[in-house]
Order: C-alpha cells, then sequence, then structure tokens
C-alpha cells in the first residue's frame, strides 16, 4: 500500500520539509521530515521512498509491544502478542502507517517509551534500572520531537511515578528520565524559542475556539470516530480491558498512561471538534489494555484485518465504484498528477512564469509533481517559517485557488471525472506582480 498508493497532500508538505531539514517547523517538530529525508535519501523522491521509514517503524512497533506485554503480564506469555495483533489491524495504524505524517513516529516511539517502561519497571536495582529509565526518557523525548500530544504520554507516566506506592519519585530513575526527555526535546524548545513560540502557540491556540453548545455532536464525533478507526471489535477488547484493569487495580502504569490523554480529548471535544487522528498516542497502550484482557481478541482480530484489507483493496484498486464523497482516500490520493499536468499546459497557453498557490497543502503537492517548465510559488505563510526557501515578486502567473466542493463550473480545474463524484475545484485565475516563496 506505501508504495502503490500516491502521495496525499498533508504527505507532500512534509516532503517539503524534509528538503530543509531544521530544528522545528510551524506546524509540528522535526521527526517526521528526518524519516523522509532518509527514506528518499535511500530510495530516492518516490512515493515508496516517502513512507520506507514508517513500514519498517509498524514492525518494530508491534515487537515492542510483544515485549511490553511479557513484562507487564508474566502469567499471561500471549498478552504481548495479543496486544500487538490488536494494534495492527487497527485502522489508524495497520493502514494508517502505510502514510507518512507526525503520527507515524508518534506511535512507533510511543510503543518504544512503554516497553522501556515497562523493563524498567521490573528491572533489579543499580545501572540496569538505571539504563532502563535513561531509554524511557530518550524514547519519550523522541515522541516529543514527533508530536507535541506526547505531552500527555509523558503526564501519565510522571503522575504514575508520583502517585505509585512503590515511591518511584525517591529513585534516581526517573529522575534520569525526565532529564533526558529534556533534552531530547531541546531542538524543538531551542526552534521554538528563536520563533516567538510560533509552533507552541498555533498549536495551543486550538483551544481558543470554543462552542460548548455543540458539545455532543462533537463528543458524539470523538467516540465515533475512534470506534471507527480503532474498528468495533477491536474498540470493544479494550472497553473490556480497562474495564478489568479499573477493578483489578493492576499494571495501573497502562491507566496512568491513558488518563491525561484522555480527559484532555474528551475536554477538547466539549467546546471543540478533536481530530479522529489526535488520539494516535494512546493507541499502543489501549492495545496493551486489550491484549492483556484476552476477551474476543481472536474474534477481533480476524474481523478487522478482513476491514483493512478490504480498506486496502479498496484505496488501490476501486473494486466498489464509490463517489470521492463517500471515499476519503480517493479525495486525498487521486488525479493530482492530472492537475499538475493540466496546469503546466494552462501556464504555457497563457505565456505565465509560475503557477501561485495560497494553500499550503496545495502547493506542497504541485511541488512533489513538479512541472518541469513551471515554477511553483507559495503565499501561505507557513512557507516564512521554513528555512531556505527564496522569496520571489513575479510578473505573469496563475494563481490557482480552492473552492472547496463543486460539481461544474466556469475556469473550475475538477482533479476526478467519476460519475457523481462530489470532487474538490480549483479557480484559476490570470494575474500580475506576485510575491512568494519559491518551492522545490
Amino acid at each position: 500500500m506505501a508504495g502503490l498508493l500516491p502521495l496525499t497532500p498533508d504527505e507532500a508538505y512534509y516532503w517539503v520539509w524534509s528538503r530543509h531539514l531544521q530544528a522545528s517547523y510551524l506546524d509540528h517538530p522535526f521527526m517526521v521530515a528526518w524519516w523522509i529525508r532518509l527514506g528518499t535519501d535511500l530510495l530516492g523522491p518516490s512515493v515508496m521512498g516517502v513512507r520506507i521509514v514508517g513500514v519498517f517503524a509498524s514492525a518494530g512497533a508491534s515487537l515492542a509491544l510483544i515485549s511490553a506485554g511479557r513484562c507487564l503480564w508474566p502469567q499471561k506469555p500471549q498478552a504481548g502478542l495479543r496486544a500487538a495483533c490488536l494494534l495492527n489491524v487497527t485502522l489508524l495504524f495497520g493502514v494508517g502507517m502505510a502514510s507518512m505524517t507526525p503520527d507515524t513516529p508518534l506511535m512507533f516511539f510511543s510503543a518504544l517509551t512503554l516497553w522501556a517502561l515497562s523493563h524498567a519497571l521490573y528491572a533489579s536495582q543499580g545501572n540496569r534500572q538505571l539504563f532502563w529509565w535513561g531509554l524511557v526518557g530518550g524514547c519519550l523525548g523522541l515522541a516529543g520531537d514527533s508530536k507535541y500530544t506526547a505531552l500527555f504520554l509523558a503526564l501519565g507516566i510522571a503522575g504514575f511515578v508520583l502517585c505509585s506506592s512503590r515511591r518511584l519519585w525517591c529513585r534516581l530513575g526517573p529522575w534520569v528520565s525526565a532529564g533526558t526527555a529534556g533534552l531530547m526535546v531541546m531542538p524543538v524548545l531551542w526552534w521554538n524559542a528563536t520563533h516567538h513560540w510560533a509552533s507552541f502557540a498555533k498549536q495551543g491556540g486550538r483551544a481558543g475556539v470554543w462552542h460548548p453548545a455543540r458539545a455532543l455532536d462533537f463528543l458524539g464525533e470523538l467516540l465515533a470516530g475512534q470506534i471507527g478507526l480503532a474498528t468495533p471489535l477491536v474498540f470493544l477488547c479494550i472497553c473490556i480491558g480497562l474495564w478489568r484493569l479499573w477493578q483489578s487495580k493492576q499494571v495501573s502504569v497502562l491507566l496512568w498512561c491513558l488518563i491525561p490523554g484522555g480527559l484532555i480529548f474528551i475536554a477538547h471535544a466539549c467546546g471543540d471538534r478533536v481530530q479522529a487522528n489526535w488520539p494516535s498516542v494512546l493507541y499502543p497502550a489501549l492495545a496493551l489494555v486489550g491484549g492483556g484482557a484476552g476477551r474476543y481478541w481472536k474474534s477481533a482480530v480476524v474481523s478487522s484485518a478482513f476491514l483493512c484489507v478490504a480498506v486496502t483493496f479498496q484505496a488501490l484498486w476501486e473494486p466498489l465504484p464509490l463517489a470521492a464523497h463517500w471515499n476519503p482516500i480517493l479525495r486525498q490520493t487521486a488525479g493530482w498528477n492530472r492537475l499538475a499536468d493540466y496546469l503546466e499546459k494552462r501556464a504555457q497557453e497563457q505565456g505565465a512564469q509560475a503557477l501561485v498557490f495560497e494553500d499550503y497543502a496545495l502547493a506542497s503537492i504541485m511541488a512533489y509533481y513538479h512541472p518541469e517548465r513551471t515554477i511553483i510559488i507559495g503565499q501561505d505563510v507557513r512557507w516564512s517559517y521554513l528555512g531556505g526557501l527564496s522569496r520571489r515578486t513575479m510578473d505573469h502567473v496563475l494563481i490557482v485557488r480552492d473552492v472547496g466542493y463543486v460539481f461544474s463550473g466556469k475556469d473550475i480545474v475538477i482533479r476526478s471525472t467519476q460519475r457523481g463524484a462530489r470532487v474538490r475545484g480549483y479557480h484559476v485565475q490570470y494575474s500580475e506582480h506576485v510575491t512568494g516563496a519559491l518551492l522545490p
């Protein structure tokens, strides 16, 4: 799937990042850009090159959960394997790891954090325990270098250390872990400090929009989204595991890892929409919870694996002729190369020197397909935070604007020609004297 499915606009945006490596970016920390750069250096700027590191990371995360489950439930030797199976048949992980977004490294390093934490809790005293606690901090810091929601996992681990009956806060290991995590996220902190804390302000500003009258709608969307991405039977396994864990008071570290993030997402949904992928940081811990319970896990794995395979087949070969309105993968991936060819031809006909895009995602996907004889210029404010992009003022350009979902219209470029599809369209406007960032 990673090699055959075309890039989405957001993936192309992160690919643009990878051409200009830096300590952080306006939207997210740096890890996704570095992963893409590693893959494209190995395999070239192909779709597989962009995504290959995430494919191997999914295997690494699975092995980490198997080992973590064996430590957390020594009396249940299959708990870790069950957890890995449950995680892999969720749509968010099983299909999502075939794409390259900040959630891809986030879920990998979250799984590694739980693996290191499970060993740290049961390791003997001395250097061995300090090593595992240091590894916890390192993996947690790398998760923070992937996406800011790793903070919720950090809060859970800190709460467990402070409230544990084992008085873990009196030991050196957790403090070594905290220091290591702080060192790992220092590049992101440094970049924000030298850019007026722009990234923190952008992500923190999501809490500024508040619509409590729509709380029930947002909470319903959050629940439905997680049931869909986890798949219904896996979601049931997780709920059973949470209930048993709550009753038995065992392995409370997993509950602590889940509670801060869960409460924050629920609180946010009381006034604003929680995007379905935001809870991805919780998925490795949720899979361990479901694997530890072990109820209905075989039925969940079989049915959910069938669903993942069906989604993959539909994404790649479209055996069912669904309209684009009901096919989000089609809307995200289909027709970008045709749009690039069309716009290049239109620019040549008009004698335009460049194509100018106001939307960052559209600019990125067009830069990836890169019309050979046409310059690509982006006008979004995000480009001002991307080092190495030169600004240029040009005459005689075509400005391409996203006009949302349309059926037809004058000067509208339709990306997909499926009958009955409701797809995005773009208005092409001839203009002069435009300034913007020159994209790769």
